[in-house]
């Protein structure tokens, strides 16, 4: 027999009403964030198709559902007073797998997560793969309301899991961002803020140690993970607004191919403001997949159709990973990366430098056998014939 709803305690009310406030206001600002920030890079790309990143509208989507999550407490002694506590808990469960989901869809776009969460930005079937995922646990707690157990712990199972998944790989993707972006002290409350966040879940699926905890801590925790994860992503954002501020527009940067020297590549780069007329020498499969991005860029007038597939052209992200490393500056190799290449996270890159300011000495490339098919496209280009005639 399904237990009757527990009315709701004054306790209750005030973390509803305060999670339900809070959500809203900060998913309001992350997108209004978001919503400048592409101004911004409309306004730069101006005839260009602008690379929306929607990191931000997921996460403030996730941040939402906790605004729904609120919605459906307070609404738990009017709207459903005559239902049963495990169809209130299993409802509050697929609303918290609908947060687990846009937590995770945000990840591709953590261009400074750890290098085996990078991966995912190339994997264009990612999106996909956590729906369908994210449906099948709506579907298991859907089964589990109907016919499983009376019991509110077994119901909010697979959701636990769902939900601890969620939180160790989003904490590791935030942690290395911050440290990346030298926000250290950020950093450290990130660690504690997922730390609390993981006990305030426990005793959901632990009747015994619920039991045991005051009521009052329980809600403290509850209202606490979930205010310090919102303010950490609202630093997530102001972040995100600096590095945008200070990434060097396509036409600020500039990069010669000088030719081939002992089997190594010779490029000079400049990247304001750190990189400036800076000698590289590469090996020549990066040196390759080099050539390859701004081969493309140049050919092209349309930024839009200067994009390189993972799969089909680059045939491993690492080896965008490969051309940062060669150029060997003290710079972050992740801040570099987005500094050069733009991601449309769908697994395309393109390199950021204009057109015009890439200057190949294809006379001398010429001279090694193989890249007169690899620069043969550069024909049609006219600043560049005369070098082939030579």
């Amino acid at each position: 027999m399904k237990s009757q709803l527990l009315p709701l305690t004054a306790l209750e009310k005030f973390y509803a009403s305060s999670l339900i406030t809070l959500s809203t206001v900060v998913a309001v600002i992350l997108i209004a964030i978001w919503l400048k920030i592409q101004k911004t890079k409309d306004q730069e790309s101006k005839n260009e198709k602008t690379v929306y990143d929607y990191g931000l509208i997921w996460i403030a989507c996730a941040i939402f559902c906790w605004t729904l999550s609120g919605t459906w407490l307070l609404l738990k002694e009017t709207v459903i007073r005559y239902s049963s506590e495990e169809l209130y808990q299993g409802i509050r469960s697929l609303i918290s797998t609908f947060n687990n989901m846009f937590l995770l869809l945000s990840l591709p776009y953590f261009d400074h997560g750890p290098e085996k969460l990078n991966l995912i930005q190339d994997y264009h079937r990612y999106t996909r793969i956590i729906i369908i995922f994210s449906a099948v646990i709506c579907l298991l707690t859907s089964i589990l309301i109907l016919v499983g157990p009376d019991k509110d712990e077994i119901i909010l199972l697979p959701e636990f899991f769902y939900a601890l998944i969620t939180i160790l790989v989003m904490g590791a993707a935030l942690i290395k961002t911050f440290y990346i972006r030298d926000f250290k002290i950020i950093m450290i409350f990130t660690g504690i803020s997922i730390f609390i966040m993981i006990c305030s879940q426990v005793p959901e699926i632990w009747p015994s140690l619920k039991n045991n905890v005051d009521e009052w801590l329980f809600q403290y925790l509850h209202l606490v993970s979930k205010v310090t994860i919102m303010t950490i992503l609202l630093a997530l954002a102001m972040s995100w607004v600096e590095v945008v501020a200070k990434r060097p527009q396509s036409k600020e940067m500039s990069i010669r191919i000088l030719g081939i020297k002992n089997n190594k590549g010779q490029v000079e780069i400049t990247v304001p403001p750190d990189l400036v007329n800076h000698r590289a020498e590469f090996n020549l499969t990066p040196f390759e997949y080099l050539l390859k991005f701004l081969t493309r860029r140049i050919q092209y007038e349309s930024a839009d159709e200067a994009w390189l597939s993972v799969k089909k052209d680059i045939h491993d992200c690492k080896n965008i990973r490969r051309i940062i490393d060669e150029i060997g500056c003290k710079i972050n190799a992740s801040i570099l990366r987005t500094e050069l290449f733009d991601n449309d996270h769908k697994g395309h890159y393109r390199i950021r430098i204009a057109p015009d300011n890439i200057d190949i000495n294809i006379k001398e490339l010429l001279e090694f056998p193989g890249y007169k098919e690899r620069l043969g496209t550069l024909r049609s280009v006219d600043r560049l014939r005369d070098q082939f005639n030579k």
